[in-house]
């Protein structure tokens, strides 16, 4: 078998990881698991990472920009803000089996993290999220499509909430309770929408 470059090696252990974080989480994953699944020894992953938490810090990293990556670009296929929501929508949907290992690797730190590092990893990817909602939200009232008499700030973090709870809890249960994503995203939507703007839905996804 050819032997991996640097770059290629930390690739690879990065993947490994990532897959045995979102099954077991940190504390029953360790390096000798990783570095068995990756067919290598322990001190081979000892010289692209420093320990555990090192590979733990860049794997989340890597998760929650891939993240924002892929909301991200759902929005900026559209220039209606309102389409701009429901995109966002569809990609968390359709998206959960592609990036669930994601997912749930941040998730998983968010309910048991202590560590002041994954904390401030998790803090900032909540950030972006917020202020790529926001912006969504500006422009929806610069376009005259959403009512300017709304905390934005407020209404940001409704949107992050709606979107990440519902990923939350497709990941989690098999059944959500019949919840469906185009029915939160709608109440939000007519909550911002000026009187008499565009409101007829675009094809959305359903649980």
């Amino acid at each position: 078998m050819a032997r991996l470059k640097a770059s290629e090696r930390r690739e690879q252990l990065m993947t490994v990881a990532t897959r045995l974080f979102s099954q077991k989480g940190y504390d029953a994953t360790t390096t000798a698991a990783i570095a068995e699944a990756a067919g290598i020894t322990e001190p081979v992953l000892y010289r692209h990472f420093e320990n555990k938490k090192d590979l733990f810090i860049g794997v989340l990293r890597a998760c929650t920009d891939l993240l924002i990556s892929r909301w991200r670009s759902s929005a900026e296929r559209s220039e209606a803000a309102t389409d701009q929501v429901r995109g966002i929508a569809q990609s968390v949907h359709s998206a959960l089996p592609e990036i669930s290992d994601a997912q749930r690797v941040v998730y998983s730190a968010a309910s048991t993290s202590c560590d002041p590092e994954v904390r401030a990893v998790l803090r900032a990817h909540a950030l972006k999220f917020y202020e790529l909602a926001r912006q969504i939200i500006v422009n929806g009232q610069k376009r005259g499509e959403f009512r300017t008499d709304l905390d934005v700030d407020a209404m940001s973090w409704a949107l992050v909430n709606v979107y990440t709870g519902f990923s939350f809890t497709r990941l989690n249960f098999e059944s959500p309770f019949g919840m469906d994503l185009r029915v939160g995203i709608e109440l939000i939507l007519t909550g911002l929408r000026v009187t008499g703007g565009p409101d007829k839905p675009a094809s959305e996804p359903q649980s």
